[in-house]
């Protein structure tokens, strides 16, 4: 039997390559308005040997299968696409994270409706940008939050080759509104003062919640953190309070063994009025 060639053609769609096989499919892409095709070669990680060359051609049969399956109609509409793509992004991203996009996708898919996404372009993403300050009263964050996500989509839809170019890119986000649109900032969003959170603390102190007002305050905790507090992270010997659980709501209620990143895992020292105070609630805690 002939010794295998170092590169060059096995079968219908293989390569060799550097002592191993590649796959090699032709794809259609879309590029400035035109189609063309391009050739993807894939690894195969098998090395370039004759017994090889059939389980490389199965592997480029199972992926040209893949990609019949995976094509998608271009005359797909706006939301139908949305939808196919937070269909993927739910098994790569954090529950509450989806949650957001699911929100912020409702208003596109409500603006656009059944809309071929092929036949976006500028002047209705402008149109759809400003319609969230005017019609949602939303402020410039949320607008810049939901034109990143949609920027996102289309830009996916670019390269299966849906539409030409990405137009939500392009598009800047109406200053003028964005400026009509702020919410004053007034007296109820600034932070208690020290006398405040004291007057504060003092009023509640009978309150059954009491612990919980306390802990929030006192450490200045997000709500996830003070729900996911357990009492393995409280060390009363040693005098910590560690914050490593969180208890956040997406679409589901998601209780986890860490933080939202690994800087806000972090250890608190208690002095003997917060040590007390844990312990008069583990007394509560067996009486209930």
């Amino acid at each position: 039997m002939a010794r295998p060639k170092k590169d060059g053609k096995r079968a219908t769609g293989i390569q060799g390559k550097k002592g191993f096989l590649y796959v090699v499919i032709s794809q259609k892409v879309l590029r400035n308005g035109s189609h063309s095709i391009e050739k993807k070669w894939i690894s195969t990680g098998l090395p370039d040997t004759p017994d090889n060359v059939k389980k490389a051609s199965e592997i480029r049969m199972r992926l040209k299968n893949s990609n019949k399956e995976n094509l998608i109609d271009r005359n797909i509409t706006v939301s139908d696409y949305i939808d196919h793509i937070l269909a993927k992004k739910e098994r790569e991203i954090a529950n509450t994270t989806y949650s957001s996009y699911l929100y912020q996708s409702n208003r596109i898919k409500k603006y656009f409706g059944d809309m071929k996404l092929k036949d976006l372009c500028g002047n209705m993403v402008e149109g759809f940008l400003d319609d969230l300050f005017i019609s949602h009263n939303l402020q410039s964050r949320s607008v810049k939050d939901t034109k990143v996500l949609f920027g996102s989509i289309v830009a996916q839809a670019v390269k299966d080759g849906i539409i030409p170019y990405n137009p939500v890119k392009e598009v800047r986000i109406n200053k003028n509104l964005a400026a009509e649109y702020a919410r004053e900032r007034n007296k109820d969003d600034e932070f208690f003062s020290y006398d405040e959170a004291q007057a504060f603390i003092n009023s509640v102190e009978s309150h059954e919640l009491y612990e919980l007002f306390y802990i929030t305050l006192f450490f200045g905790l997000r709500r996830e953190e003070v729900l996911g507090l357990k009492w393995s992270c409280i060390d009363l010997d040693q005098k910590t309070m560690t914050i490593s659980h969180t208890v956040t709501v997406g679409t589901t209620v998601n209780r986890t063994n860490s933080t939202k990143t690994h800087a806000s895992r972090r250890t608190y020292p208690l002095n003997d009025e917060q040590v007390d105070m844990f312990s008069c609630m583990k007394k509560k805690e067996r009486a209930n």
